[in-house]
């Protein structure tokens, strides 16, 4: 089933796609280098499926993704077989119902940062927002409440930049953050109106924000976020090395010879100023936030 509309180019997890599907939380961008090609074909039987390099579940359904000679197949059962090819540059989406959003909202979130990552970004598991000195990105477990400390900052006027994944490229200057589609994950028991809600999986809504930074911004802090009972609420500066953010990336056993560049990239982010915040599991998220929002204040001026 193809969905006729002009291709169009947007760029997610500093991944630019050239498509013409229908894709929520994408701004259009100029025409950009290496695009990745995205369209629709019908599902056709696969001949063996490869290297397993990942398996798991999402959203309660079975996720296996393979590589092959010819590319990476990533199936999301009973949802939709995406197949990236072995030059990077084009991606193939076969859904079980093309209609559905289900498919999209996984292509614009695992599939994605998964192209990312083996484009060469690495990738830290985080939430951020963009303020005036660059980007603020929170780390912590599953659960842990950064999504929902992310939506108070926004609601505090930060920019969102991203809801789960952060890509990040060392350059010249430094270590650059790129963020993921306008799209976040919400609880469905936060309250509030928090984007425009494109529909509900689980115990979560899929909603589309506004204000997003299009980025690559600089990394202006890490915060690493430790909710756990009877803990004090409390933020402090810590030193820690590129072992103590890798514990919060992501990559696959696969990418084994990018070893070294990822660890220097993650050694000089932690050069950069680090926090950890603590706090209790029944510590309200305004609280929280109020410890959190003057590291994103902008530096003074000295006349």
């Amino acid at each position: 089933m193809a969905e006729h509309r002009a291709s169009r180019t947007y760029e997610a997890f500093g991944v630019a796609l050239e498509c013409a599907l229908e894709l929520p939380g994408l701004a259009e961008v100029t025409e950009r280098e290496r695009p990745l090609r995205v369209g629709l074909a019908a599902r056709a039987p696969a001949p063996s499926p490869g290297v397993l390099l990942w398996e798991t579940a999402i959203d309660g359904l079975p996720y296996r993704m393979w590589q092959r000679p010819d590319g990476y197949l990533m199936v999301h059962e009973d949802s939709c077989d995406y197949f990236l090819s072995a030059t990077l540059d084009e991606l193939v989406c076969s859904p079980r119902d093309p209609t559905s959003l289900g498919w999209r909202r996984f292509l614009l979130d695992t599939v994605l940062w998964s192209t990312s990552l083996l484009r060469g970004f690495e990738l830290l598991h985080a939430g951020a927002v963009a303020g005036p000195n660059g980007v603020l990105a929170i780390a912590s477990g599953t659960g842990g409440g950064k999504t929902s400390l992310v939506l108070e900052l926004m609601r505090r006027g930060l920019a969102p930049f991203s809801d789960d994944i952060v890509a990040l490229r060392r350059g010249d200057d430094g270590v650059a953050a790129y963020p993921g589609p306008a799209l976040m994950n919400v609880p469905a028991a936060v309250e509030g109106d928090v984007g425009q809600e494109l529909a509900r999986f689980g115990g979560e809504r899929w909603v589309a924000v506004t204000g997003a930074d299009a980025g690559p911004l600089p990394v202006d802090a890490i915060c690493l976020l430790e909710r756990r009972p009877g803990a004090e609420l409390a933020l402090e500066r810590v030193e820690t090395t590129a072992l103590g953010l890798l514990r919060h990336s992501v990559g696959f056993d696969a990418l084994r010879a990018r070893r070294r560049a990822r660890f220097e990239l993650f050694a000089e982010l932690a050069t950069g100023p680090v926090w950890r915040l603590t706090a209790d599991l029944d510590d309200e998220t305004g609280r929280i936030a109020d410890l959190l929002e003057p590291l994103t204040a902008a530096p003074a001026v000295v006349a």
